[in-house]
């Protein structure tokens, strides 16, 4: 319809601009993922309870717990042996921590760092990844071991190089990249706790039929028709009892997994030394955080994807809820916010929350896996073999509270210095 024309296009704008930010106002509505196990899992059994466990919505409610559950067996169990790799495996194999090993390779020999994990100065000719490194070493003590009368010519002509990373820079950009593309999970856990937390506790209909006051036995004869339009579909109260389920079985598993994913992956890229493998990683390892939406999309039901995308939030905000108000509210809202000098929507807060999770991680790593040389710099501690392969969920899933069992004798200290 055309606007009268007393009234512009720009006015129109505003009003509009105006009614939008009042009505929603400054909280976002509390909602679950739709796209994801874990959305099902929390909507789809209050469905059942709220129609007293119709047999056929009790049925996808079962059904969207099951999927939960294995996808809790599906990435617990790749957490777990991607845990094993770096703890267990990478130490039978002499592999040390990279921490800050050839970061200064620009500037060396004037600066300090400039000595490897080999003990010999760095040069770019001399850079290779772990690998190829250990595979020169091999040889060359191959070559000592079957000729020990030549062990001084074999040092002397046979040069392993040394390992170090590639570029730091790009390894500190690949790391923010990682933890950009899995702080999404990271919000959506906080949308749970915020959801768990603000419905109310007490048992509400989540699924009811509008304009319904009971059918007759004459409507009944007489065969109404009922529209699926009808149907209201809504994040209501929830009774304490299944909020304790849902924090047990759905947010805890979830914030673990998180929390794995982000330090054994900060972790994995920070012991990358090449640039390629750095870039292709940093996006490949959020795949393990994925694996949740990837069985939604596999494995639900078509009825259970409907639901869920036409669940309607659980609003904070009133006026949000009743999607409208009077417009003279919506005027002076409007121009008490026009006044303020607060802009909250100009400051990128998710994008520095991003960066502070960086921060974190990289400190988790540092203080974990490295150690400060004489010289300043960041090296790894020494390495220490495990007593064995076996290797306990506890140790995997809690490194912090349990630890893994090795040998007191180190196989590898930095040669330079005795740390």
């Amino acid at each position: 319809m055309p606007l009268p024309s007393s009234v512009s296009e720009k006015d129109s704008a505003r009003l509009a601009a105006a009614t939008l930010f009042v009505i929603l106002g400054n909280s976002n509505p509390c909602k679950v993922e739709t796209g994801s196990v874990y959305g099902p899992a929390i909507v789809m059994p209050q469905f059942a309870r709220s129609t007293g466990y119709h047999k056929r919505v009790t049925e996808l409610a079962l059904r969207s717990l099951f999927f939960v559950a294995v996808n809790i067996a599906v990435q617990g169990w790749i957490l777990f042996m991607f845990s094993k790799e770096q703890m267990v495996m990478d130490r039978f194999a002499g592999r040390m921590a990279l921490c800050d090993f050839g970061a200064s390779i620009e500037d060396c020999p004037n600066v300090a760092g400039c000595i490897g994990p080999g003990g010999t100065e760095y040069a770019a000719p001399r850079l290779y990844p772990f690998a190829q490194w250990t595979s020169r070493n091999f040889v060359k003590e191959s070559l000592k071991a079957i000729f020990p009368e030549r062990a001084d010519d074999i040092d002397r002509e046979i040069d392993p190089g040394e390992y170090g990373v590639e570029s730091n820079l790009c390894r500190l950009l690949c790391c923010f990249l990682f933890m950009m593309a899995v702080t999404k999970d990271a919000f959506q856990i906080y949308e749970l706790w915020r959801l768990l937390w603000n419905v109310p506790s007490k048992a509400e209909s989540w699924i009811s039929y509008e304009n319904y006051s009971g059918l007759s036995e004459p409507e009944l004869s007489e065969n109404r028709m009922l529209s699926i339009s009808q149907v209201k579909l809504r994040i209501a109260g929830m009774p304490f009892h299944w909020k304790v389920f849902n924090v047990v079985f759905i947010v805890i598993p979830k914030m673990l997994f998180w929390f794995m994913t982000a330090d054994l992956g900060i972790a994995f890229l920070m012991n990358t030394s090449g640039i390629t493998d750095s870039i292709v990683n940093s996006m490949a390892l959020a795949f393990i955080l994925s694996i949740d939406e990837l069985i939604f999309e596999t494995a639900t039901a078509g009825r259970t994807k409907y639901m869920m995308d036409n669940t309607e939030p659980f609003h904070l905000h009133k006026l949000a809820a009743e999607k409208q108000a009077a417009e003279d509210v919506i005027w002076a809202e409007d121009e008490k916010h026009q006044r303020s000098y607060k802009c909250p929507d100009l400051f990128p807060q998710r994008l520095l929350f991003v960066v502070v999770l960086t921060w974190i991680f990289l400190s988790l790593y540092y203080y974990s896996r490295c150690e400060v040389s004489p010289d300043g710099t960041w090296v790894s501690k020494p390495l220490r073999l495990p007593k064995s392969l076996h290797f306990s969920a506890w140790v995997a899933y809690f490194p912090f509270l349990f630890d893994l069992e090795v040998q007191e004798e180190a196989v590898w200290t930095m040669p330079s210095q005795n740390i």
